[in-house]
């Protein structure tokens, strides 16, 4: 009662000082309280006079609220076999029936759709989902599907089941320094079975209520091909207790036995048999001299798991050798420093089962020194039976005791996301603190909202400091933002003010990123071991005396160790980060050196410090993946060697799209490869344009005609630098045919250019903005962004998963009635706005030792196969979010993109026109630029603007064309 009180108190006195303050603007207040005032989106009903309410900008349809919903439910005891032959397809080439590996199986190909099946269910209830799969070995995608019954998505979830595949490796090779090259890995194609579960592991096997009597079960298809061998509705069967275990083994004979004695078995951590992503390569780990192997002079990999094997779902499993029948203790060296005060939790499975119940999430607590966890209850081991020869023990990622703090936590951000929208979609970003914007009559709701999700943060912090027996930071995030949302539940107004909203903004992202990070759950192995009762157990980390022994040798060895490698016939700098160049560097010891007998001495190099070297004489041979800009201006120096002359350079060339090396082209003379390519897309957040009744843009004047609806309602539109894309949809063009002159002032140029400043000066668009961070929050709803956003926002963004769409971008009536959808891409890009797209290229310089080897190399380099196992092999290291931009058509193809994802792609980069870079092209940079401030800022006439910037530019091309012809007569 007293809390009650005081909360009714500062709300008492927040609204008198509110009147106050706007006692001196009494007629603006009087006037914006009018419903003609309001935001028009939310403006008051006919005849009225009322304020309309807002509506929720999502469906709550996740399955947190579908399973309360049957949380009584009954789970009957029946199986429901599907008749599999006995299907209907929504297209005749979705799938077909084959027998593969003995066994036969509906097989969905690379067209998106639907297979459908009737199902006679005897009982109402929850039922789970069991299926056998099979996933070929021609595409490393991930394989995901979606469930309908009766034609309906029961919950988003259901949306996206994965199916995991299976890879073994070729084990672990060293370099001629002995330091360690991580395994190639080969997908193993097999029939599985398990059940359907959520794709982001929070939930596990999922739940459907289907009623006695007929129903349609149907499995969707992106693309992605998979087989189906058995689909069956059933119950997960109950796991024993440890105790059950026990007592069944006895009830078996088998404890009467005699128990082994003195054995110990150790399998290294990083020595998988299987895996089930290519993201799970061994590491390594110097720390200690005891984590093993050890070398002090070298780098050997010798962890398994580690910062990759994060994600719920993701399993390894290793080889072990059981000498005799009997009782084993199960022990695992470990390290994990991934989630401080918390726990990471593993299934762990012998020959494909879980023994007991125990072992469904055995919990490795934080520790930051290697540890040695036998697996028991307390400081009671488990012991388990195995019987003499070879088994299998798995270990897969779940989130285990956290999986409540997560599911609420992600239901929590849905919400209160929602809720915030609907508030911004009141006041904008910004709101005025003099201005009534009536939050509860226009959101009724809004605070039982903000109560609820309070008491569900509240309730989910006491259970976590139970769980873990002490306030670490997540109970305190939980307390301190609940404690927030009863603050704003309160006084509702004062959101408004203050800071307030902008305050609450920053809360969700903290929960956000605390869901994110409690599912991240890594872990470090170095060895897994079997071991009788009376075995001695090994030290986990060294002692002092070891310790120091191994700072010592490895002192000594930074002295005498050589890290320069054996001058090679080609000299090689990679311009890009270490893992990329990690990866390079297997790639030329596993494939090219052995395939052509070329020597290659590969150089992680700085941009910067590459015209430096190269001017000093002390550069490469080869440099590969730098920046786009740089060919032309090295080529116009006479410093790089001409490409297009060089034998089976046109059947490399026939790998990339049209124009993919227009920008490497100087007097008709192509001076670089082209590496990476990337180009922008349209994204739009499906879910609000349903809610704003609006469609997605097909062409710009539909995006001006949507305008004016999304910013009505405090929302943005992100447009980023298009002036070039508009000049060329519209027919004109950025050069002359010589590419001596810049055509400014030509009437199209002219047209485009205001086009292109009106979105800014008449439309308002924003000039600086994070478009993850609006989009995510759907500020912005719509966005033309690099097209790499998309691995981003999938990996970064989970929340708003199916909410959103990437598309090409709008295109252009022209006025004889034609329509191009060009977008202009390359050259010397502007980035007033956003990030434009980039590019980068390999290049041979003049001075190299061996013209022959090093063409060699960059044959190789340049190649679609070379191309797609280097971006492959990057994603399995660094996952997603590194997915490589290739301008290499074949190795795109290759890439992990689903069938719609390349299907979109594909179309928009048929449509490019990559712009040609040009000695003293940094003076149409700075033209664009100066004349864009000038127009947005200052209102000033476009054509004068462009009629003098063009005279300026061609000055300096031309002076940059003759200086060019003197370095190369």
């Amino acid at each position: 009662m007293m809390k009650a009180t005081t909360a009714s108190g500062r709300f008492e006195r927040s609204r008198r000082n509110g009147l106050l303050k706007r006692a001196g603007t009494l007629f603006l207040a009087i006037l914006f309280a009018l419903p003609q005032f309001g935001t028009t989106a939310l403006a008051a009903g006919p005849d009225t006079g009322e304020l309309t309410t807002v509506a929720s900008a999502i469906d709550y349809d996740g399955y947190f609220y579908y399973i309360q919903d049957y949380a009584g439910a009954a789970r009957p005891d029946v199986e429901v076999g599907v008749e599999l032959p006995a299907y209907t397809l929504s297209d005749a080439d979705v799938a077909s029936m084959k027998e593969v590996d003995g066994t036969a199986g509906l097989f969905f190909g690379d067209v998106p759709g639907l297979a459908t099946w009737e199902v006679e269910i005897p009982e109402d209830g929850l039922y789970s989902i069991q299926v056998c799969y099979y996933t070929p070995d021609d595409t490393r995608e991930q394989v995901s599907v979606g469930l309908r019954f009766d034609g309906e998505l029961p919950y988003t979830e259901a949306n996206s089941c994965i199916l995991t595949r299976c890879f073994s490796n070729s084990g672990i090779r060293t370099d001629k320094d002995g330091n360690g090259l991580r395994p190639l890995t080969e997908q193993v194609s097999r029939w599985t079975t398990t059940f359907l579960s959520d794709q982001n592991g929070v939930v596990g096997e999922l739940d459907f209520f289907l009623t006695r009597g007929t129903h349609t079960i149907s499995l969707t298809s992106a693309g992605i091909g998979y087989g189906i061998s058995e689909i069956t509705l059933k119950q997960k069967p109950a796991l024993l207790s440890y105790a059950e275990y026990r007592a069944e083994l006895a009830a078996a004979g088998v404890d009467g036995q005699a128990s082994p004695s003195g054995v110990l078995r150790i399998t290294e951590g990083e020595d998988y048999l299987y895996q089930s992503d290519t993201m799970l390569s061994p590491t390594y780990d110097r720390s200690d001299p005891l984590v093993q192997p050890y070398d002090y002079n070298a780098i050997p990999l010798n962890v398994g798991g580690g910062s990759n094997w994060t994600s719920p779902g993701q399993w390894l499993s290793w080889e072990i050798e059981v000498p005799e029948d009997g009782y084993y203790r199960l022990g695992i060296k470990y390290k994990q420093t991934y989630l401080q005060g918390l726990f990471s939790s593993r299934r762990v499975r012998i020959d494909g089962e879980v023994p007991f119940e125990e072992l469904d999430a055995v919990a490795f607590n934080y520790t930051d020194t290697w540890k040695i966890q036998i697996l028991g209850d307390g400081g009671t081991p488990y012991e388990i039976y195995l019987t003499a020869g070879t088994h299998v023990i798995s270990m897969e990622n779940v989130v285990g005791g956290l999986s409540e703090t997560i599911s609420v936590l992600q239901t929590c951000v849905q919400e209160l996301n929602d809720l915030y929208l609907s508030i911004m979609m009141i006041t904008g970003r910004d709101p005025d603190r003099f201005r009534d914007y009536y939050l509860e009559r226009r959101i009724p709701d809004i605070r039982e909202r903000f109560t609820t999700n309070s008491e569900r943060l509240m309730a989910e912090a006491q259970r976590l400091i139970a769980l873990t027996g002490k306030r670490g930071s997540e109970s305190v995030l939980l307390e301190d933002t609940a404690l927030k949302l009863v603050s704003y539940a309160e006084d509702v107004e004062s959101l408004t003010s203050k800071g307030r909203l902008t305050n609450f903004k920053s809360d969700l992202t903290s929960l956000s990123n605390k869901a994110s990070s409690l599912t991240s759950q890594g872990l470090d192995i170095d060895y897994l071991f079997l071991a009788s009762d009376d075995a001695e157990i090994p030290r986990a980390t060294a002692n002092f005396w070891g310790s120091l022994a191994h700072s010592f040798r490895s002192f000594i060895a930074s002295f005498t160790h050589d890290e320069t490698p054996e001058a090679g016939s080609v000299r090689v700098w990679i311009v890009t980060g270490r893992d990329q160049l990690q990866v390079v560097n297997d790639m030329i010891t596993s494939d090219f050196t052995p395939r052509t007998g070329i020597e290659v001495e590969l150089e992680l190099a700085a941009s910067a410090s590459l015209l430096n070297a190269v001017a000093s004489d002390a550069g490469p041979d080869v440099a590969i993946n730098i920046d786009s800009s740089l060919p032309v201006n090295y080529a116009q120096r006479g410093a790089l060697l001409e490409l297009s002359a060089l034998e089976g350079f046109d059947e490399l060339k026939g790998q990339y799209f049209d124009g993919a090396f227009n920008s490497y082209i100087l007097n008709g003379k192509t001076y670089a490869m082209p590496a990476e390519q990337s180009f922008c897309m349209m994204f739009v957040r499906t879910d609000i344009f349903k809610k704003l009744g609006i469609e997605v843009p097909t062409t710009w004047d539909e995006l001006r005609d949507i305008a004016p609806i999304i910013q009505r309602n405090n929302l943005e539109i992100g447009l980023g630098d298009l002036y070039t894309t508009f000049l060329y949809q519209m027919g004109g063009t950025l050069y002359n045919d010589e590419m001596t002159e810049i055509l400014f002032a030509d009437q199209t140029s002219v047209e485009a250019f205001q086009l292109y400043t009106d979105f800014y000066a008449d439309y308002d668009f924003p000039l600086t903005y994070s478009f993850e961070n609006r989009f995510s929050t759907g500020e912005m709803p719509i966005g033309i962004a690099n097209y790499t956003t998309y691995n981003r926002l999938v990996y970064f963004y989970p929340e708003i998963k199916g909410q959103w769409a990437m598309y090409p971008l709008p295109g252009t009536v022209r006025e004889d009635g034609t329509y191009s959808a060009v977008q202009a891409t390359g050259g010397e890009q502007i980035s007033l706005v956003q990030t434009p797209a980039s590019a980068t290229a390999s290049v041979i310089f003049t001075k190299a030792r061996d013209y022959d080897a090093a063409w060699e190399f960059l044959k190789w380099w340049s190649d679609g196969d070379t191309q797609a196992r280097f971006g492959n092999d990057l994603e399995a290291i660094m996952g997603p979010a590194a997915r490589y931009a290739t301008a290499n058509v074949r190795a795109f193809e290759q890439l992990p993109w689903s069938a719609s994802e390349r299907e979109s792609l594909a179309e928009q980069m048929e449509q490019l026109e990559v712009l040609p870079i040009l000695p003293g092209n940094y003076y149409v940079t700075r033209g664009i630029t100066n004349s864009f401030r000038d127009v947005v800022y200052d209102r000033t006439n476009v054509r004068e603007l462009l009629v003098k910037w063009e005279e300026i530019i061609n000055e300096e091309l031309a002076r940059k064309w003759a200086e060019y012809y003197r370095n190369n007569p």
